[in-house]
């Protein structure tokens, strides 16, 4: 029993397995002609064989007329076979296709037909149509000799009309020189081959134009950039374009008059040699202000476009380079476009990402169109030109973001450089200003050096007030000069800033003493009463700045008053200390206090420079001193700076 389903299992096992190999099994169906069904594809249906041209020569064949008794005698012995590939093509070497493709009309009446190539009518093409009614075989329903027959059709595609006879079946026979590509044939309904070539026609002319529409646009841009940068992308966009017209035919209907059809063979090379050589030139030269792509590269890139353009000039013009060097030469040289887009981006380069993939896609699509004329079984000319296409059109739009990236890294630098500027200017004007402020205060010990000196009654004893005025004119120069060094440092303020950190607490009389030794000799010379009450009170903030803003209030009241009192003394207010400096001039009217407070605002027609109200409202604010005067005109002023006293901890 268990030998009986075993058996069994094997054979029904046995039996799937060569029905499985059955269908997998490679089968050629019939071309079935139905116009529900068209277009057809030859090379699905077809069957194949090649020649070579030289063993045509050798047999005293006729070439290239290739009869179809010979077709018919390779037919019955076999040399026929399926062809796998997506199309009918034998790359760049010369032979002779022979493509039987097996129809059947299954209409009642006579049917018309196209037989489309596809291609342009720089070939031999001939073919028969053979029915299996036993007649002799007809003259061929087409025959074209690209050497001796002028293509007058508006389709600049080869093709042909062919009429089916209803109801019958047969063989069409096709025989075509294959010398640079592939020959994706098909087999259409007249309206509908119309109908598709109108539709190609539109959608390259618009393809073409919104690539040319992109890459005007960018050349305009760079040239306002780099010249010589634009006349190279415009020479690689425009060699690609001339590429696709001249494989897709356009380019000879456009000039008939200068252009034949044989001249293919000379342009397409020349412009797919350019292509590449200018891409190479243009990215040599898109980088070279930021650092370019290195010198060996540079080197190489050079080496690579001239070989291109060498290779092409053996093959056509000498005869001496083999058109596979032309492939090879290419092929290796459009990689070298995306090795530069892969150097940018390591260098990290302004716009280095859209410029990579665009070199990317740029190269990708050269190739394929390179090698689509080796490989033309897989891919055929049309559809890697519409690739071409689509790619030119898109690296220029990546091109676009690239150059935008680098006009706004530019524009950043410059308003970078601009900040810079302005900053410098700044603090120029900073020091200036400061320097103003340091020469105004040490012109009020100088003076009063300077009477002092001037009397020689006031030599003897005085010697320490001269060191003290002495000492405060160093403190001077040095701050400032600290104050020189902090404004070149980065992220400082003020010229001053300088002096702004170091609060201390501090006697009021370090202050007040030093101010009456300064300014008592020179309000002695005026005839005025000066008096400085002493205050033990301490206050916790910068004496050099208070010491400064108390000598440009002592030697502003002197300066303002002619005759009378200058007093000067603290008040205790809370947790203050209010320094008031009280002068008995002609004082000043409450709308004057803002303008006063001015630099170079004064009182009067005195000497000076007007800068002292200035400074004392300067120095108050960056150290947080508050600071007020009022005043009455013939009334004299009274000037108050608060001052803060410790933490009680502190005291």
């Amino acid at each position: 029993m268990v030998s009986r389903l075993f058996r069994a299992g094997l054979l029904r096992s046995l039996s799937v397995f060569v029905c499985a190999v059955l269908l997998a099994a490679p089968c050629r169906a019939e071309l079935v002609l139905d116009p529900e069904a068209a277009p057809f594809a030859v090379a699905r249906f077809a069957e194949a064989t090649q020649v070579e041209l030289h063993d045509l020569s050798e047999g005293g064949m006729e070439t290239p007329y290739y009869p179809i008794e010979d077709m018919l005698e390779k037919a019955a012995s076999g040399a026929f076979e399926p062809v796998e590939t997506r199309h009918i093509g034998s790359g760049l070497s010369g032979v002779a296709n022979y493509v039987r493709v097996p129809i059947r009309s299954i209409s009642d009446e006579p049917t018309r037909w196209v037989l489309a190539s596809n291609r342009s009518p720089g070939y031999y093409f001939k073919a028969h149509l053979v029915l299996d009614d036993g007649s002799a075989p007809s003259p061929p329903v087409f025959e074209f000799n690209f050497a001796t027959d002028q293509w007058t059709d508006d389709d600049v595609l080869l093709h042909t009309e062919f009429v089916m006879p209803p109801r019958s079946a047969g063989y069409l026979y096709i025989a075509y020189e294959s010398l640079n590509g592939g020959a994706p044939m098909t087999i259409e309904t007249v309206d509908g081959y119309a109908a598709k070539r109108r539709a190609q026609d539109l959608l390259l002319a618009a393809v073409v134009g919104i690539a040319l529409g992109l890459v005007t646009t960018t050349v305009a841009l760079m040239a306002t950039l780099r010249r010589s940068v634009a006349i190279y992308y415009a020479g690689a966009v425009l060699s690609g374009l001339i590429v696709v017209l001249v494989s897709e035919h356009y380019l000879f209907a456009l000039f008939p008059q200068i252009l034949q059809w044989g001249d293919h063979d000379t342009i397409l090379p020349y412009a797919a040699a350019a292509g590449p050589t200018f891409a190479l030139l243009f990215q040599r030269q898109f980088f070279a202000d930021v650092g370019g792509t290195g010198k060996f590269l540079g080197h190489l890139n050079l080496f690579a476009g001239l070989s291109c353009i060498l290779s092409v000039v053996g093959t056509l013009e000498f005869e001496i380079v083999p058109p596979e060097v032309v492939i090879i030469s290419l092929a290796l040289s459009i990689p070298l476009i995306t090795v530069n887009g892969i150097v940018a981006l390591r260098r990290g380069y302004p716009g280095r990402w859209p410029f990579f993939f665009g070199a990317v896609i740029f190269s990708l699509s050269f190739m394929v169109k390179v090698l689509s004329y080796e490989f033309s079984a897989m891919i055929s000319s049309r559809e890697a030109s519409l690739v071409l296409l689509y790619s030119i059109a898109l690296e220029a739009m990546f091109l676009s973001l690239t150059l935008y990236l680098q006009v706004r890294n530019l524009r950043h630098l410059k308003e970078q450089a601009l900040i810079e500027q302005v900053e410098t200017a700044k603090t120029n004007l900073r020091l200036a200003q400061s320097m103003s402020h340091a020469a105004h205060d040490i012109q009020q010990p100088l003076s009063s050096l300077r009477l002092a000196l001037s009397s020689s009654a006031t030599l003897d004893g005085r010697e320490q007030d001269f060191h003290k005025a002495i000492d405060y004119l160093e403190s001077i120069v040095s701050r400032q000069l600290a104050a020189v060094g902090s404004a070149h440092q980065p992220n400082t303020g003020h010229a001053d800033a300088a002096t702004t950190d170091m609060v201390e607490p501090f006697e009021m009389n370090v202050v007040l003493r030093n101010v009456a030794i300064m300014f008592s000799e020179e309000a002695t010379r005026k005839g005025l009463k000066f008096r400085v009450v002493d205050c033990s009170a301490v206050v916790e903030t910068n004496v050099f700045a208070v010491t400064r803003v108390l000598a440009n209030l002592a030697a502003n009241a002197i300066r303002n008053t002619q005759t009378g009192t200058v007093l000067i003394g603290c008040r205790r207010r809370d947790n203050v200390i209010c320094l008031d400096v009280y002068d008995t001039g002609k004082g000043f009217a409450e709308h004057e206090i803002e303008a006063l407070q001015a630099p170079h605002a004064r009182n009067g027609d005195y000497p000076g420079k007007g800068l002292g109200l200035s400074i004392v409202r300067t120095l108050c604010r960056e150290h947080g001193l508050g600071f007020d005067l009022a005043s009455q005109p013939g009334a004299g002023a009274h000037f108050r700076v608060r001052l803060p006293r410790p933490s009680p901890s502190d005291r």
